[in-house]
Parts: structure tokens; sequence; C-alpha cells
């Protein structure tokens, strides 16, 4: 008896040949992220290199800069104290006036706001004993005219 079913039917095939493509591009997605991958560290192993090298050649500059400093700043000490040794006089003259200088700098930065009391007690009751003072002169001068005649 023939009952026309077939054994393998074609959806069958349909379902198995998508299996398969999934399985080819799930493969393929994989290879591409590994090669992907691989290149990134590459990448980042030559940016590292490059930033090792250029910190190097910087530590290198900045020991060399530091050393000329220390050089000159030796030869500026070794200058000043040779001429300190030949001049004392106007070096310690200019460290008084220096001195003095900046003595005088500092007394006038510290210029005190006036307190509580002299804003508002002691400025107005000078004041206020000025001008009775003031007033009263007048008075004192007749006083005094009158007592000398």
């Amino acid at each position: 008896m023939n009952t026309n079913i077939l054994k393998d039917p074609p959806h069958n095939r349909f379902a198995e040949a998508t299996k398969e493509t999934v399985r080819n591009v799930t493969d393929s997605f994989q290879e591409a992220a590994q090669h992907a991958t691989d290149a990134a560290r590459e990448q980042v192993h030559r940016a590292s290199e490059a930033t090792r090298d250029t910190v190097h050649r910087a530590a290198d500059a900045t020991k060399e800069i530091s050393h000329t400093i220390s050089e000159k700043a030796g030869d500026a000490l070794e200058n000043s104290r040779e001429y300190v040794r030949k001049n004392p006089m106007p070096v310690v003259l200019g460290a008084l006036a220096l001195g003095a200088a900046v003595g005088y700098l500092i007394v006038m930065s510290r210029k005190q706001e006036p307190t509580f009391r002299e804003k508002y007690v002691d400025d107005p009751l000078r004041s206020a004993v000025d001008t009775l003072y003031a007033s009263l002169a007048p008075l004192g001068q007749r006083f005094h005219q009158g007592y000398d005649s």
C-alpha cells in the first residue's frame, strides 16, 4: 500500500537547513569577534608600549632639567657668597633696607578695623567732647579776659 507520505517531509528539511545556517552564522560571528578581540588586544599593546616609551623619555628629560637647575643654583649660590665676601657693607645695608621695607608693609597690612566699641561708643563720645570743648572755648576766653581785666 502506497500512502504517498514522504519519509522526509520538506518542512523537516527546512528546519534542518535553518539550524545549519544558524550554526554557520554563529560560528562566523564568534570567529569575527575573536579576530576583533585579537586586533583590539594588539592595539592596546601598541598604545601601552608607546605610552611607556613616552613616559621614559619624559622622565629622562626631567632628570636632565633637574640636574641642570641644580648645577645653576649651586653656581648662583657660590657667586653670591663671593659677592658678599667682597662687598659686605652694601649687602648688609641692602638687607637692612629690605627688612625695613618688608616690616613697613607688614605693619601697614595689619591696619585693624575699629572694634564695635570704638566705632559706636568711643568715636561718638570723642566727637561729642570735641564739640563741647569747641562750643565752650569762647566762653572760657571771656572768663579769662574778664579775670585778667
